[in-house]
């Protein structure tokens, strides 16, 4: 394996169980996964698609290919199908991506930023901590925080609600 197949490879986030951000309430650090492509913005494009065809094979064109430093730093972001279609394949990662404008932090109401990603044009949002990619925010797991938001609601309305009225007419009309 070469020093760029080797560092490539350290930046494949595997899922983990326990993340430090877990512990705040309902945030976007409690939905977020911490599964994703991340590579070296210092390859070429070429490096980076013949390196990992096969990981890349059972993606969707939509899914965000993110672009960091050698610190981890986030600095752009490209589709995978902008990534097979560029042409110069001799181009490096970082002249090829786009610099991320929308991104949440890991702190920030999850119900909030899953509309802002259903309502966008994104599949992904990268969560940042201090520049740093930490996870991401999917559009299924937003579909997911919206969905539970919504029961929640429901069950807010019918259950914890006391009013002088419904206890005085009963709640036979509800």
């Amino acid at each position: 394996m070469t020093q760029t197949q080797n560092t490539i490879a350290n930046f494949f986030k595997p899922k983990s169980s326990i993340s430090p951000y877990s512990l705040l309430p309902d945030t976007v650090s409690m939905h977020m996964t911490d599964s994703y492509i991340a590579l070296p913005e210092d390859i070429t494009v070429g490096e980076a698609l013949s390196t990992y065809a096969a990981e890349f094979a059972g993606l969707d064109d939509d899914t965000c290919v993110f672009l960091v430093d050698d610190e981890g730093y986030l600095t752009s972001d490209i589709t995978l199908k902008e990534l097979r279609e560029y042409a110069d394949r001799n181009a490096y990662m970082n002249t090829v991506g786009a610099p991320v404008k929308i991104f949440v932090k890991p702190e920030d109401p999850a119900a909030i930023r899953a509309r802002q990603l259903i309502d966008g044009r994104r599949s992904e949002l990268p969560v940042v901590s201090s520049g740093k990619l930490v996870g991401v925010l999917t559009d299924r797991i937003s579909e997911r925080i919206l969905g539970r938001t919504k029961a929640a609601k429901k069950a807010k309305k019918s259950k914890g609600f006391f009013s002088p009225i419904t206890a005085f007419f009963g709640a036979a009309n509800n």
